[in-house]
């Protein structure tokens, strides 16, 4: 959408921009987390709302996977794999 003209700026991890273009700058944020392995953009309609449920079900289900998990790490350096999944895993003990 940025390289279309849609939208002026995404604020998005380093690594997704050095991925996706020379061309965008990185501007480190204070209070981020260290990474964030997914993510979903939804619309806040009442059909979203109901489906909400499901979907964050569907999310820790699938997290608990090794499969998965693997998965969800292809596009983290190598270098950064361990704290990822170190990360992911922290996050799964979360309520």
């Amino acid at each position: 959408m940025l390289q279309r003209g849609f939208i002026d700026i995404v604020i998005e991890y380093e690594i997704v921009a050095k991925e996706h273009s020379s061309e965008l700058a990185f501007f480190p944020f204070e209070e981020t987390e260290a990474f964030q392995l997914s993510h979903f953009a939804c619309s806040n309609t009442e059909d979203m709302a109901r489906l909400l449920p499901a979907l964050n079900h569907s999310i820790q289900t699938l997290s608990q996977d090794e499969e998965f998990q693997q998965l969800m790490l292809l596009s983290i350096p190598e270098h950064f794999k361990q704290q990822a999944l170190q990360y992911l895993r922290e996050a799964q003990q979360k309520p």
